[in-house]
């Protein structure tokens, strides 16, 4: 996994919450990031949840950015910093949890 990537995890359910609060509320044309408020976290840093599911977070094996695409010239190139600012929902339109 992706050490040097960082983001923030959006569950479906809050994005779909976040979609009918912005359809419904008359709110403001544009564009809205919606994600949840947590923490940001790479994609090793998500990955070792899997300790929730009984795994060892051993299986989990992190690399770089650079590494994971030295060998992959066709695959899509990723940002290392994905946070999204918030600003509209802090701003009260929708704040996720």
């Amino acid at each position: 996994m992706v050490a040097d990537q960082i983001g923030r995890a959006t569950s479906a359910k809050d994005l779909a919450s976040g979609i009918i609060v912005l359809t419904t509320t008359g709110a403001e044309f544009g564009t809205h990031n919606i994600t949840n408020s947590d923490d940001p976290a790479s994609w090793v840093d998500v990955a070792t949840t899997f300790e929730l599911a009984a795994r060892s977070q051993h299986d989990v094996a992190d690399t770089t950015t650079a590494a994971y695409f030295a060998a992959r010239s066709d695959a899509a190139r990723r940002p290392l910093n994905s946070v999204l600012r918030l600003r509209k929902a802090d701003a009260g339109v929708y704040l996720p949890p």
